[in-house]
């Protein structure tokens, strides 16, 4: 399947989220408003970096960070929109430790050039808020249904990078603050350039966006706060392991090293409890 950022290639090593009929929405994994991402970019661009938790003063579980780039995902909702569809594979270095990882506990956390919104104090509201928090959005009480549920059953609050390094094992994420107090995850939607991918009014005031897969999406742009948005590296997201995939058995690479790490790589991951799937090339 064709992502944003390509197709899989042979030898590599993948984590992954897969969908599931009766998960939870794609909405729940979303950190909303997203945080800013202030240490150094270069220390993760290409090469998805084990970044420890620290439960009551131990650190004995960890998460890994990626950086989902701009030359792929030209705006964060990009990828966002494409996992709604395709789940998460993002590919990872052979030489990661993943024993180090906890299934059920380590997450992915997603990290994008273009995901915080600096002065969005100085923008408007967005009309709605995928995560229902009042004060998001303009106007109107919090919604209803199982859906809402399901994205609302979170505790917890997310106001810095460290809140989300310090939560126990049994959470993923959490459900960010109750009010206007950050930029809401739906504005990025609106600086989403009307000369990107294949456009068409569908009837409405809004656009359609269709990803190199195929799959199609709404969005609304606002080409006059997009002018004057300041857009930062931001981490938006933070979704489950459920398993990692190889594109082909290592044992047959031409590369005998490369098959060699990656077979390390599998047995260190199984290790953990993952489950580990050799996907034929």
């Amino acid at each position: 399947m064709l992502r944003g950022c390509g197709t899989r290639q042979r030898g590599g090593i993948y984590a992954v989220c897969q969908l599931a009929q009766n998960g939870l929405p794609p909405e729940y994994f979303l950190i909303d408003p997203p945080l800013p991402w202030r240490e150094d970019p270069r220390t993760i661009i290409n090469k998805p970096t084990l970044l420890p938790r620290v439960v009551n003063s131990k650190t004995n579980l960890n998460d890994l960070v990626i950086w989902v780039g701009a030359e792929h995902y030209r705006w964060a909702p990009l990828f966002f929109e494409e996992v709604r569809h395709l789940g998460v594979s993002r590919r990872i270095s052979p030489l990661l430790d993943l024993s180090r990882l906890t299934p059920g506990v380590s997450r992915m956390l997603m990290v994008h050039p273009k995901a915080y919104l600096e002065n969005w104090s100085e923008l408007t509201y967005p009309s709605s808020c995928p995560k229902h928090i009042l004060g998001h959005y303009q106007g109107g009480p919090l919604l209803s249904g199982p859906v809402a549920d399901k994205i609302k059953q979170q505790t917890f609050r997310i106001v810095t990078v460290d809140d989300l390094l310090s939560v126990g094992p049994e959470a993923l994420v959490g459900p960010s603050r109750t009010a206007q107090e950050g930029p809401c995850w739906e504005k990025l939607y609106q600086f989403i350039g009307a000369d990107e991918g294949k456009l068409a009014l569908n009837g409405t005031d809004w656009y359609d966006y269709t990803l190199p897969s195929g799959v199609t999406f709404p969005y609304w742009p606002n080409t006059l706060e997009a002018e004057f948005a300041t857009l930062n590296p931001g981490l938006f997201a933070a979704f489950p392991i459920t398993g990692f995939e190889v594109i082909g058995d290592p044992s047959q690479l031409p590369d005998q090293e490369m098959g060699k790490l990656l077979t390390k790589s599998v047995s260190r991951a199984a290790s953990a409890g993952f489950d580990v799937t050799i996907v034929p090339s």
